[in-house]
């Protein structure tokens, strides 16, 4: 079962970018997350071996390097960024479509921590019962013809 309280505790974020990205880890953190920043791979191993993260936020060449540190949801940042528009990484927390990242990234935690629902037995059971009771009673009307 899982924890009432976790749902109201921000979502702890990890930015894998390079130094200039700092101000994304600042909108980040004014929208209620608690994002931390690394930007090289050292950095990014060691944070990840601590762990009590929820998401890693990264560019696509990235993707693969956080996901043989460790399996976990990887946002790329870049589908969120207007690359056309920011000629620097200093510029993309201007750039920066809020609204859609920070959409994405709740869904990604909501998805984490939501419990799945799996039919109990009973209720597989009765519906099996009732698709053979169904079954029986067509096998019957169609002997009942034949004899």
């Amino acid at each position: 079962m899982t924890d009432p309280t976790a749902k109201h505790m921000p979502a702890r974020i990890l930015v894998f970018l390079p130094e200039a990205a700092v101000s994304i880890v600042a909108k980040l953190n004014e929208e209620g997350y608690v994002a931390n920043h690394v930007s090289s791979q050292a950095d990014l191993e060691g944070k990840l071996t601590v762990g009590g993260y929820d998401l890693i936020v990264t560019t696509r060449p990235n993707i693969d390097i956080v996901r043989r540190v460790r399996p976990l949801p990887v946002v790329n940042i870049e589908v969120f960024l207007n690359v056309a528009q920011a000629r620097a990484m200093s510029e993309a927390g201007s750039q920066l479509d809020m609204v859609a990242l920070s959409r994405r990234i709740n869904a990604l935690v909501d998805r984490r921590s939501a419990p799945i629902a799996v039919p109990t037995t009973t209720k597989r059971r009765s519906c099996e019962n009732a698709m053979m009771a169904k079954l029986t009673e067509r096998i019957r009307a169609i002997s009942n013809r034949f004899t």
